[in-house]
């Protein structure tokens, strides 16, 4: 009895270990796209709001190079214009909720 709670104790503390890392990568992401997001220029957040809000796409090619640099916002969607990045679409929104 007691070896199969040594099991289901290594076990538990084995999915910690491995679930740590990416747990805290996640974490310093969220962390460097809050600092991007505060750091935004007010013409080129104006557009990004506007995006998110009322869907309209950012036509200017200063705004588009800022929005698309490494790491991405925002990609190419060819059939419908420009989409938000799916892995950011929760923090984009809840940020966009905070200014508005």
């Amino acid at each position: 009895m007691l070896f199969i709670e040594l099991a289901i104790l290594l076990l538990i503390l084995g999915e910690v270990a491995w679930r740590f890392p990416a747990w805290k990568r996640r974490r310093h992401q969220e962390k460097e796209l809050k600092q991007r997001l505060a750091s935004l220029e007010s013409p080129v957040a104006a557009a990004l709001r506007r995006l998110i809000l009322d869907k309209r796409n950012p036509e200017e090619a200063n705004i588009l190079d800022e929005l698309t640099r490494f790491p991405p916002l925002i990609e190419r969607d060819y059939l419908m214009g420009w989409r938000i990045v799916p892995d950011f679409k929760e923090a984009l929104d809840e940020w966009v909720k905070k200014k508005v």
